[in-house]
C-alpha cells in the first residue's frame, strides 16, 4: 500500500497537482450530500434510489 501512496505523491509533484487542494474539494462535495441509511448502514452518496 506504501508503494501506490509514493506512486501518487511522485505523479502529483510531477503533474503539479495540489493533492491537499484536491482532497479539500472533494471532501466539501461528499459533506453536502444526504446520508441515506440502507442494510449495510449508513451511506453518502450521489445515488439516488429510484423506487
Amino acid at each position: 500500500m506504501a508503494d501506490v501512496l509514493i506512486l501518487l505523491m511522485g505523479h502529483s509533484i510531477a503533474m503539479k497537482i495540489d493533492l491537499k487542494a484536491a482532497f479539500e474539494k472533494k471532501y466539501h462535495r461528499i459533506m453536502q450530500r444526504k446520508a441515506l441509511t440502507g442494510r449495510l448502514g449508513v451511506r453518502v452518496t450521489e445515488y439516488q434510489n429510484q423506487d
